[in-house]
């Protein structure tokens, strides 16, 4: 029997609709809010975390010195999403936000200058698991 090979792309795909994501939230207000970053050049970052340990490190080693309400830092938690809930943040109430910083470093350990280096066009990363368009990450 021959082996099926499935190709890098369709496998990268597949993988990334069904796993979940952790996003860092606050409930505070009376909704949900998401966690925004500021990059270098003032563009905002949706931090995205693929493991919630990571997310959950990224607060404890004071990852919102780069953040939106860094002084209240006490109000955020970490909270985990689906593929699809995500998409939908980002197409709606975060669609301003340009970048998607994939599992970012904290401030003083990466700084806002490396949060560009870890970080994904908001279309790209939404083209990499919805397939829209056909359009290809450039990442």
């Amino acid at each position: 029997m021959t082996p099926r090979v499935v190709p890098a792309e369709a496998r990268f795909g597949a993988r990334r609709r069904g796993r979940p994501y952790w996003l860092i939230v606050s409930h505070e207000r009376g909704f949900l809010e998401v966690l925004a970053l500021e990059l270098a050049d003032g563009e905002r970052a949706v931090p995205v975390f693929s493991f919630g340990e990571e997310a959950e490190l990224f607060l404890a080693l004071g990852g919102l010195g780069a953040a939106e309400g860094a002084e209240t830092g006490d109000r955020w938690l970490v909270r985990e999403t689906a593929p699809g809930e995500l998409a939908s943040l980002l197409l709606g109430p975060l669609s301003d936000a340009g970048r998607v910083a994939l599992d970012p470093l904290p401030g003083r350990l990466g700084g806002k200058a490396f949060l560009g280096l870890v970080s994904a066009d908001r279309e790209d990363f939404l083209a990499s698991f919805l397939a829209v368009g056909g359009r290809r990450p450039s990442w």
